[in-house]
């Protein structure tokens, strides 16, 4: 029969667990480290991302407000265009028209032009200028009478037209300009860019005037 020690059991199982344990320890003890340190990467990588979409975020809203800012400034300016009614008549006006009023508006307000000769020696050289001169066919006369009459039916008159009127605002005297804009349709109170004269020593300007008695118009002819 064999006898077994049992103090020499004991110490043997004892010495096996502690290396069992041991080996195993290492494996149970460096997950929750590696977890830890996967957990904390993932953390501060999130607080990067959400950092970059902030400044991403302020980067659009300020490129946002200055579109729109750059927007507003074109609106004022164009709208500031069409509430001119010099302007807004040049606009609407046929090339040939356009093309003269803008000649004529140049000739009066910026390089302000002063001419020898009267109100018909400014509007001619306006009309040359503008490139629609009597030799080259680019003027055609739509309605020709005499200072007593007949004169022009309203609805005939168009912006950039050279009028010949009576001017009833100076001694009922023979005058002429380029007609711009209606004042005042029903009344027949139209805007006019004329020429007052050598003498005056002033560029052609801008004056609303009593259109009842048009007795001529010369148009520019584009095509």
């Amino acid at each position: 029969m064999i006898k077994i020690n049992v103090t020499n059991l004991i110490t043997a199982i004892s010495i096996v667990f502690i290396l069992i344990f041991s080996s195993c320890s290492p494996q149970i003890y460096n997950k929750p480290i590696e977890k830890s340190k996967t957990s904390y990467t993932s953390k501060n990588e999130s607080k990067k991302s959400e950092i970059k979409d902030s400044e991403k975020e302020k980067s659009d809203i300020k490129d946002s407000e200055k579109e729109k800012s750059t927007k507003k400034s074109e609106t004022e300016i164009k709208k500031s265009k069409t509430d001119d009614p010099i302007l807004l008549a040049e606009e609407t006006a046929n090339k040939g028209g356009k093309e003269i009023l803008e000649e004529g508006r140049k000739m009066a307000l910026i390089d302000k032009v002063i001419l020898p000769g009267s109100c018909w020696n400014w509007i001619n050289t306006a009309y040359n200028n503008a490139g629609y001169t009597n030799s080259n066919g680019k003027r055609k006369t739509i309605f020709k009478s005499k200072k007593n009459g007949p004169y022009v039916k309203t609805e005939l008159i168009e912006p950039g037209d050279w009028l010949y009127y009576i001017n009833h605002s100076y001694n009922d005297i023979e005058h002429s300009g380029i007609f711009v804009y209606w004042v005042d349709y029903k009344k027949k109170i139209g805007m006019i860019l004329s020429y007052g004269g050598e003498s005056r020593k002033q560029p052609g300007r801008y004056l609303p005037y009593d259109l009842t008695h048009v007795y001529n118009i010369i148009r520019a002819v584009s095509e």
